[in-house]
Formats: structure tokens, C-alpha cells, sequence
């Protein structure tokens, strides 16, 4: 057992040495500039680089996850998670990030990376928030009418006409950012407490309403976790009936229709 040095300065160091873990692990990133990494090899595989969440990772084809050090464990230790031997993650991972077990870390410089870490990450997270809340801006200003429009037609196709209120049909949005622009699309709004919209999804749709054929055919845009789509219930409803939690909006829109 490495003597002297703590799991979170352990931590520290392997988040200091975030690219250099996932390029050993995994091989060269997709896009090597992005705030995720996901890796060449697969797309399943990514990682967070940038912000608070740095070093979470995440492979969706093997069904794993965590941070750093369950990276180290599972990726350089062949274990299934660093709690199967947390000793031996705890030296291999201190001998790997070159850290001496005969004497103490310099504690005061990794805590300074670490703040260094903290401090950009917050800086980040403001810009991302204020670039979200822009673009939702942008799309809201692009957006139209539902009633009479392809979306309209893609939620009539599924039986749905009670078109819930705050529901859009955007256009194409050439030059905003999102993905597959040149694609119209249902917008439904993510909404916060207050009722104001953080971001939502664009439901992809051709000129008639038919599906789309990307993939992702819903891609978000803004801030979605924590702001559910909201369909109000009429008044009789809202008192008496209960809350319904659904899946996508298309089951939310037909359950609403279904119970009012």
C-alpha cells in the first residue's frame, strides 16, 4: 500500500493527468478540442475534459461508468470497479501518475491545479449557460405557429390533435449551431419553475411531417436536465387527476389528449 499519500491526492493527480489516462486506455478522441471526449475506436466510449465533471467517464456498450479511479481500476487493473481492491488501485494508480511513496505529495500545488480546475470549470459552466440561453432565444424567435404546420401533421399522424400550448414548429435554422439545421422540426420547450424556457428538444420532421432519417432524431439544445416538457391539465384535471410522467413528448401529447 502506497504510504503517505491520501485517495484524494491520488485523485488529483489522475485529474491532472485526465488526457494522458484516456489516451492510454482508449486511443486518440474523435474531436480532441471538445469539452467531451469520445474515443475513435468507439463512440460508446466518453469522458468528460472540461468543467466540474471532469474525469467522468462513461461506456455505454459495456454498461460502465464512474470516476477516475474506476477508470484506473477497470481500464489498468482488469478489476470490475476500484472497490474490488481499492489498496492496489490506490498504488498502482499513485506509481502510474509518478507519484513517490517514500515521501509526501507537494500537496500545495496539486491543491492549486485543483482550484486552477474549479475556477475555470465555473467560468465554463457561465459561458455554456449564457451560450444556451442565447441560442433558445434565437430558436424561439425562428419558431412558429403549430396548428397548420408539418408538426402539426407529424403529431396528427400519431393520433394527436389536441396540440399542447408552448408546442413550436420550427423551420429550418441555418447558421444557429444545432445539429442538422437544414431540417425542420417540432419544438418542444423545456421549462423550469417559473415557467420560463431553458431548452428543449428538436423533434426532426420532413416538409410533410413524416420522420426524419437522422440519428439523433431528437436532438436537445439549452438546458434540459431538470426542466421537463410540461403539458398543463385543464383546471378540473389539475385538481382531481393525477401527475403523469412519460417517457418522450409524443406519449406525454397522446396521454394528455387521452385524460385532458
Amino acid at each position: 500500500m502506497t504510504a503517505g499519500i491520501g485517495k484524494e491526492v491520488i485523485r488529483q493527480a489522475l485529474l491532472d493527468r485526465t488526457e494522458d489516462l484516456f489516451r492510454a486506455a482508449w486511443g486518440e478522441p474523435e474531436k480532441a478540442g471538445g469539452k467531451d471526449w469520445r474515443a475513435k475506436s468507439s463512440s460508446a466510449r466518453s469522458m468528460v475534459m472540461r468543467g466540474a465533471k471532469r474525469g467522468v467517464w462513461r461506456d455505454h456498450k459495456a454498461v460502465t461508468g464512474g470516476d477516475l479511479l474506476d477508470f484506473f481500476a477497470i481500464e489498468f487493473c482488469g478489476l470490475s470497479a476500484a472497490n474490488q481492491d481499492f489498496p492496489r488501485v490506490i498504488d498502482e494508480a499513485a506509481r502510474w501518475c509518478g507519484l513517490s511513496i517514500d515521501q509526501a505529495p507537494d500537496l500545495s500545488a496539486l491543491m492549486a491545479r485543483k482550484a486552477a480546475r474549479e475556477a475555470q470549470g465555473e467560468a465554463e459552466a457561465a459561458a455554456d449557460a449564457q451560450r444556451g440561453a442565447a441560442l433558445v432565444a434565437a430558436l424561439q424567435a425562428r419558431s412558429e405557429a403549430l396548428a397548420g404546420s408539418p408538426a402539426a401533421a407529424y403529431l396528427a399522424a400519431r393520433g394527436i390533435t389536441a396540440l399542447p400550448p408552448g408546442w413550436r414548429y420550427l423551420p429550418p435554422v441555418p447558421g444557429l449551431g444545432v445539429k442538422h439545421p437544414e431540417r425542420a422540426a417540432l419544438m418542444v420547450p423545456a421549462i423550469d419553475d417559473a415557467g420560463v424556457v431553458r431548452g428543449g428538444q428538436r423533434i426532426l420532421i420532413l416538409a410533410d411531417g413524416s420522420k426524419a432519417p437522422e440519428d439523433p432524431r431528437k436532438p436537445a439544445f439549452g438546458a434540459i436536465g431538470g426542466f421537463p416538457a410540461r403539458i398543463p391539465a385543464d383546471k378540473e384535471t389539475e385538481q382531481n387527476g393525477p401527475l403523469v410522467i412519460c417517457e418522450g413528448p409524443e406519449t406525454a401529447a397522446a396521454i394528455a389528449q387521452a385524460t385532458g
